[in-house]
């Protein structure tokens, strides 16, 4: 009897059967405004110290804000904010306000100067090492 949950996929779609954490929604600051940009490649890589790893490509607006901030907010979002995941994962910060165009509501950072987003479940501020 042949199994038909099994299917043949692409090669170069192959890492998303292996990335099934969450989508989040990471803040940096910009030059005019925060910048917001979802990120579906986080995970937790030390826990003592705590350390947590993104992927962000280099071409990416939110990348050289990371780069020269050197601190970033982790927020992370319920369902009821898939709209404004699609608009931070599809739109530019170089053009788009994305607190603005979602309507997000930025909320003065803790302990680093970035804001997270009031909107979300949780947010984990984050400062650069590597």
């Amino acid at each position: 009897m042949a199994d038909n949950r099994m299917r043949e996929i692409d090669l170069k779609y192959a890492y998303r059967m292996l990335n099934n954490g969450p989508c989040v929604l990471v803040t940096v600051n910009g030059p005019s405004y925060p910048n917001i940009i979802s990120i579906a490649w986080v995970m937790p890589v030390c826990s003592s110290p705590p350390l947590v790893a993104i992927s962000v490509r280099k071409e990416r607006f939110s990348h050289d804000l990371i780069m020269k901030e050197k601190e970033f907010t982790i927020n992370i979002p319920d369902e009821s904010l898939l709209n404004a995941i699609w608009i931070c994962g599809t739109k530019s910060g170089r053009e788009v306000d994305k607190f603005k165009e979602t309507g997000l509501t930025p909320m003065k950072g803790k302990n680093v100067k970035c804001p997270w987003i009031k909107e979300c479940v949780a947010f984990i501020e984050c400062k650069l090492k590597y």
